[in-house]
């Protein structure tokens, strides 16, 4: 016992004399350290980026951009909201009773519930039919926050899941609007949501 305890101290000094020596006898290098740079502000092409990026990861497409009937995204027609013309989705309250809490229609742009028919609108800046090509940054950012539709008098209706985007950070907000604005114009006026406030409790 006391022949191992004498080996593992000898190997210890050893070991702490060779990083002794190592350390002392290496050259002296100087550093500096000096605070780090600001981020300079990301450049157009990285809030477009980052937009994309984060308008993907929230499946922004999936609800804004109409689908083929094998489920396919239209191509040409990416972000343009339910296509006009196309027919709504209907629903009544005997659909709750036979399990049915709300219908969509074939193109995925457009839902039916107890609360209204939701259409998602045209996204693409297209100065006529298209919410980018009328709605500021600013507007944006007080429906995500707020909850409400950005021309007011109703919330934001589901299944848009606008109360966990309340939190989103400006610069993100900012980045998927820079996105959407960069997108290729599509002229598709999709008619506006029904809302139909839930009954007095």
């Amino acid at each position: 016992m006391r022949t191992a305890l004498i080996i593992i101290l000898v190997a210890l000094l050893a070991g702490a004399g060779a990083y002794y020596f190592a350390v002392t006898s290496r050259p002296q290098v100087a550093f500096s350290v000096s605070a780090p740079a600001k981020d300079a502000a990301p450049s157009p092409a990285d809030l477009v980026a980052r937009g994309q990026y984060l308008a993907t990861l929230m499946a922004c497409a999936d609800c804004h951009s109409p689908h083929d009937d094998k489920g396919g995204l239209v191509k040409g027609r990416e972000f343009s909201g339910h296509p006009e013309g196309a027919p709504l989705p209907t629903w009544n309250p005997e659909m709750l009773k036979q399990g049915n809490l709300a219908t969509i229609a074939p193109t995925l742009t457009a839902f039916a519930g107890p609360l209204g028919v939701a259409v998602a609108p045209n996204l693409t800046p297209d100065m006529e039919t298209g919410l980018m090509g009328v709605m500021t940054l600013e507007t944006l950012t007080q429906s995500f926050r707020t909850g409400n539709h950005w021309k007011g008098g109703r919330p934001v209706m589901p299944p848009m899941p606008v109360p966990f985007y309340k939190d989103i950070k400006d610069e993100d907000l900012k980045a998927i609007y820079t996105f959407l604005k960069s997108l290729p114009a599509v002229k598709n006026k999709a008619p506006d949501s029904t809302f139909t406030p839930p009954p007095a409790p």
